[in-house]
């Protein structure tokens, strides 16, 4: 079923639309100035193909290429193209704009003729975006407040939840170019003519709430775990649920910021710059070698790692996890009871751990866990290969 709603805005930051502008709330955010710090070579697998318009992952964590009308897979280790077919024929997909994990296996595409969809060895056209025009961007969430599948396209915002099909108007923004919404579906961004809104639910009705800062030439969005992120002329806007102020600004001076993507699994937010990528999280920023490339695109796998065009290609940083099939029983309870047990002894029960689990990572990747002599961080943090256990359970969704 099909309709079309109005969401409502929601106490804007910088005045109601079309009222006056009021003076900028500088408490209303925290500028960040950061300066990039060197970020481990994590490995780099390459793949020549050429040319390349976007790239991506399936949900099983697949690289996606796709570039000059081509859709192409890597399967055992090299790149295979897939059919595109639809409704009995060939069918032109355009340029593409954007590869992302299909809930119920596979990807969603984002080209110009509208929205595909790639299955096992098959690409072909949705038909939720009939009559719609092109697909800009496109993304798809399996819990929260803004669980379904959102895409911005040519006739405007669009959500599908269960049987709905739902044509989103958004207060103050002409068209709606990308979308992006957190990975526990609790927030999102939407950007296009007239802007960047911040949506979310409140009391059981869609919202959106103009940012608190002036920001200009939005050009990308992105979502974290928890965290949204946007390119703008002024730098990275981030919003952070679990800081006050939640809104923050990192400059990043010096730096050409091209594009943006977000690990929907862990608040990291990763940026593609003319030389080489930046990983932002918390207030930490740093920064890895990748030279330019001809076409720019940056996307996330579903276990955390790095896809980035490159002079060559398309490379794939080793910045994730190894594995997601990961059992608490087998694999996690055995290294928390090892790592953790001294002072939390219970985090060997997997309903006493499980809601736990995210706070842990983030503190075992910030070196305040786990504790040396129970009191005083270790003066040897955990490397990421230490705690790879820990991060692929919860990516692979906290297997019992």
């Amino acid at each position: 079923m099909r309709t079309r709603l109005a969401i409502a805005l929601l106490g804007a930051g910088l005045g109601a639309c079309g009222g006056t502008t009021a003076p900028q709330p500088v408490e209303l955010f925290t500028r960040v100035d950061a300066a990039p710090t060197p970020y481990v070579d994590p490995g780099t697998e390459r793949f020549s193909v050429a040319p390349v318009e976007a790239v991506g992952a399936t949900r099983a964590g697949t690289l996606v290429v796709a570039g000059d009308g081509r859709v192409q897979e890597v399967v055992a280790g090299a790149l295979t193209r897939r059919t595109l077919y639809a409704n009995g024929s060939l069918d032109a997909l355009g340029a593409v704009a954007q590869v992302s994990p299909r809930v119920e296996g596979g990807a969603w595409l984002a080209a110009a003729n509208g929205l595909f969809v790639l299955e096992g060895e098959y690409v072909s056209a949705s038909p939720l975006s009939e009559g719609r025009g092109g697909v800009f961007s496109v993304v798809e969430r399996s819990a929260g407040a803004l669980e379904g599948l959102w895409f911005a396209s040519d006739s405007g915002l669009v959500r599908r939840k269960g049987s709905a099909l739902d044509a989103l108007l958004v207060p103050g923004l002409v068209t709606v170019k990308q979308v992006a919404i957190s990975g526990d579906g609790a927030r999102g961004f939407a950007a296009g003519e007239g802007g960047l809104r911040l949506l979310s639910v409140v009391e059981g009705r869609l919202m959106a709430q103009e940012p608190v800062l002036t920001l200009t030439d939005v050009s990308h969005v992105a979502a974290g775990r928890t965290v949204l992120g946007a390119l703008a002329r002024e730098g990275l806007v981030i919003v952070d649920p679990g800081r006050t102020p939640a809104w923050r600004l990192f400059p990043l001076t010096g730096h050409t910021l091209l594009a943006l993507a977000g690990d929907g699994t862990a608040d990291v937010l990763w940026l593609r710059t003319a030389d080489g990528v930046l990983a932002v999280e918390g207030d930490t920023v740093k920064r890895l070698e990748v030279a330019a490339a001809a076409s720019v695109s940056l996307a996330l796998t579903p276990g955390g790692d790095v896809l980035v065009s490159s002079e060559d290609g398309v490379r794939r940083l080793r910045t994730g996890v190894g594995t997601t099939d990961v059992s608490f029983a087998r694999d996690l309870a055995p290294w928390l009871s090892t790592t953790c047990g001294a002072c939390h002894s219970t985090y060997t029960n997997l309903p006493d751990f499980a809601p736990r689990a995210e706070d842990a990572l983030r503190r075992v990747k910030n070196g305040d866990m786990p504790r040396c002599d129970g009191s005083t961080r270790c003066a040897q943090p955990l490397s990421p290969s230490d705690y790879a256990v820990l991060d692929g359970w919860i990516r692979g969704g906290k297997q019992p």
